[in-house]
């Protein structure tokens, strides 16, 4: 279930060492493969490939036509497939210029990526509203960025639409590094087809359960992170919690749809087939489970965001809340007294879901794309820049290899008490499920919040509500997903 099915939210793994080796031989072959069948049938240079044929120094170099470029070197003979190492494909002396539109400001990036290639220059713009103006620019066919950062959440704007350079494809050849990605990570930044990989993710963010540690051993119940995960994950224990907590004026949920968004989280509103997916056994025990917190008057009602929300952490009428890893950097901000009294752990019901999440794609626009991909590669898929930086700052790359760092390079969170918090994290995101995005959402969401709330409201049946949430999906989105469906060859 997406983060939108939270009322009021928005968002403002250690693999065995020789696991990874054994992905990373995997992957070496396949380039050698690769490299040797691209050699018979082009004798092209690979620029950007990731696995390059040596530089011919009679060779003539490819044709760029963005005028103040010089045009790329032939690349050199590298082997990328290592992802503890980073040897640049094209000479380091190449000049050039790339433009990143981005949602927040990546100035490090640009740093790593300008000591290898100093002589490029990085063109980074930060924008809030990256969507409404990438949508346009690609719409008239000029004004797109050679690198766009693209929300998770909001792949639904870009998946059906011919803007990105399909990845998969030469030069790119990015299916090498898909074992190296959550599945439903990798399944994400595709195409809705399924047939196209429209951009590289970044990082992932798992949707976590932060917790008062102090207020829970007051009471009795467990504190480690995972004898609670443990605890919460039977609903029944869960309800005993909130039931107890509840008496003193402490609250685990804000909203009465909580539980039925935290028991279905991660699954989306469609499929790649436009196959309604809401209307579940699954739904039908997730929203039973909100009518009873409903019923026992279990929910705060307090949004988190407001001023009251920021009052109840810092008082403890909020002992419990939801939100992707970075949440706790929103607490800290809201609550910094309280710091040393939470802890994270997994979702209840044993639920796993994501909650936030972003990639960088290259523009069909752009015309510098060796220089794009050699961007990407060099801060996405490697354990040298970026992914190290993200590892000891708490974060959550969607690159697996990273979390090898965890024990040189992870610190204990202050804020939770000290606790380390990537491996978990790690071993979250990949089972984080495969939540399909697409241009029906908004939509469909509006359809599905009425009538959750309805049914809620009313006490309707839940398998009657959401038969009928399904019969106004396809009565109103009916003409929408036929179009989508011929549009896209879906039978």
């Amino acid at each position: 279930m997406s983060a939108q099915d939270f009322k009021g939210r928005t968002e403002n793994p250690k693999k065995g060492g020789c696991q990874m080796k054994k992905r990373a031989s995997i992957s070496l072959i396949l380039i050698l493969v690769l490299t040797m069948a691209l050699a018979a049938c082009s004798g092209g240079s690979g620029l950007g490939t990731g696995t390059p044929e040596p530089a011919d120094p009679k060779a003539e170099a490819p044709s760029n036509d963005n005028k103040g470029q010089t045009d790329a070197p032939p690349a050199q003979e590298v082997v990328t497939a290592d992802p503890n190492n980073f040897v640049p494909a094209l000479a380091t002396d190449t000049q050039g210029e790339v433009t990143v539109w981005a949602a927040w400001p990546l100035e490090s990036w640009i740093g790593m990526f300008n000591s290898q290639y100093p002589n490029v220059k990085v063109n980074l713009v930060v924008m809030d509203e990256i969507e409404g103006k990438l949508k346009t620019a690609l719409a008239a066919g000029s004004g797109a960025p050679d690198i766009a950062f693209l929300d998770g959440g909001l792949m639904g704007n870009y998946n059906t639409v011919d803007g990105f350079e399909d990845l998969l494809l030469p030069p790119y050849n990015a299916g090498i590094y898909e074992d190296f990605f959550p599945p439903s990570v990798w399944q994400r930044f595709k195409s809705l087809d399924g047939q196209k990989l429209i951009s590289i993710a970044t990082d992932t963010a798992p949707a976590v359960t932060f917790y008062r540690v102090d207020i829970l051993e007051e009471n009795g119940f467990p504190t480690d992170p995972a004898e609670l995960g443990e605890y919460i994950a039977n609903a029944d224990n869960f309800i005993n919690m909130a039931k107890t907590l509840q008496a003193q004026g402490k609250y685990l949920i804000q909203w009465d749809t909580e539980p039925l968004s935290i028991y279905t989280f991660g699954i989306g509103f469609f499929n790649r087939k436009l196959e309604w997916q809401r209307n579940t056994p699954q739904f039908a025990d997730g929203l039973d489970l909100s009518k009873r917190f409903k019923q026992e008057k279990l929910a705060s009602n307090i949004d988190f965001w407001s001023d009251e929300g920021t009052q109840a952490l810092a008082s403890g009428k909020t002992a419990m809340t939801f939100l992707g890893n970075w949440g706790v950097d929103e607490i800290r901000n809201k609550a910094p007294d309280t710091e040393g009294k939470w802890r994270a752990t997994h979702l209840p019901f044993g639920a796993y879901g994501g909650w936030g999440g972003a990639s960088l794609g290259i523009t069909t626009q752009s015309k510098n794309k060796p220089l794009a991909w050699e961007f990407i590669r060099l801060i996405l898929l490697n354990n040298v820049f970026a992914n190290k930086e993200n590892i000891q700052y708490g974060g959550t790359p969607a690159f697996l290899p990273a979390y090898d760092l965890l024990e040189s390079v992870e610190t204990p969170n202050v804020f939770l008490g000290g606790q380390k918090t990537g491996k978990m994290y790690m071993e979250m995101i990949q089972k984080i499920p495969e939540s399909i995005s697409t241009p029906l959402d908004v939509k469909a969401q509006e359809i599905w919040d009425k009538g959750i709330q309805e049914a809620l409201e009313k006490n309707i049946d839940s398998k009657t509500a959401l038969q009928n949430i399904q019969d106004e999906v396809e009565r109103v989105l009916g003409p929408d997903i036929a179009a989508l469906k011929q549009q896209l060859g879906i039978q």
